[in-house]
């Protein structure tokens, strides 16, 4: 029994081997032959001829082509995130979709891995404008990291940083005000104030809520302002004319 057993975990290791092969070997073939001159002479970009090849290999994973689940589900993550920086955020999207719903059944939902993938899928579809698919996403992420990794960890930090973003495209700015204040509390006790991850919050919590300017406007010459007679007087006042 002990001699089959260990020929069962040799083959099983040597399978898993061949798997992860292949996989590379996939990956490897985005990038081989890749001659920017040549695309570029051909009338094709450099960075067209990459998205080509990533959209090529995000097929062939379809059906667990390389064997293993999970293998399956790590490479369509990696070629979902690199289709998301290419701008081919549909495609990302798909194969990031079964990578999540593939470490979600064999890992569980609160795994980190599955995190990840969740918050990377959250990404595509905020990018797309697609802000109500985007946000249960980032919410279980951010769960995740924050019951596993705890409330300070930098994952966390970064799940909460992209739910606020996400709440400033939506036009939510109490939300997004809320949780990128937490976000830049905790960063600046830890990484400093000019860390670039506490610039970053800093930066999203001052563009991210419209100016609510208040203007004060007075009268020249006369007690009804005339609308053709318009003067700006520093950031908050404004000066009307009577004509």
């Amino acid at each position: 029994e002990r001699a089959e057993g260990e020929r069962r975990a040799k083959e099983q290791a040597q399978t898993r081997l061949a798997q992860i092969e292949k996989g590379t070997e996939l990956l490897a073939s985005v990038f081989r032959d890749m001659d920017p001159m040549a695309a570029d002479n051909a009338g094709v970009t450099f960075r067209d001829l990459l998205r080509r090849r990533l959209a090529e290999a995000a097929q062939q994973l379809e059906g667990e082509a390389v064997g293993d689940p999970l293998v399956v589900a790590r490479l369509q993550h990696v070629l979902g995130i690199s289709l998301t920086e290419l701008g081919l955020r549909e495609q990302a999207a798909e194969v990031l979709v079964e990578a999540a719903r593939t470490r979600q059944r064999v890992l569980g939902a609160d795994h980190l891995d599955t995190a990840a993938t969740k918050h990377y899928l959250a990404m595509a579809y905020r990018d797309d404008g697609e802000y109500a698919l985007a946000e249960p996403l980032y919410k279980e992420a951010l769960a995740a990291r924050t019951a596993k990794l705890g409330a300070d960890h930098p994952d966390t930090l970064t799940s909460k940083h992209y739910l606020g973003m996400l709440y400033n495209s939506a036009g939510q700015y109490a939300q997004a005000e809320a949780l990128l204040k937490e976000v830049l509390a905790i960063r600046t006790a830890k990484l400093g104030a000019d860390h670039p991850d506490t610039v970053a919050t800093q930066h999203r919590l001052a563009v991210g809520r419209p100016a609510r300017a208040e203007v004060e406007v007075i009268r020249i010459g006369g007690d009804a302002p005339a609308l053709s007679s318009i003067y700006v007087r520093g950031p908050n006042l404004i000066a009307v004319g009577s004509g």
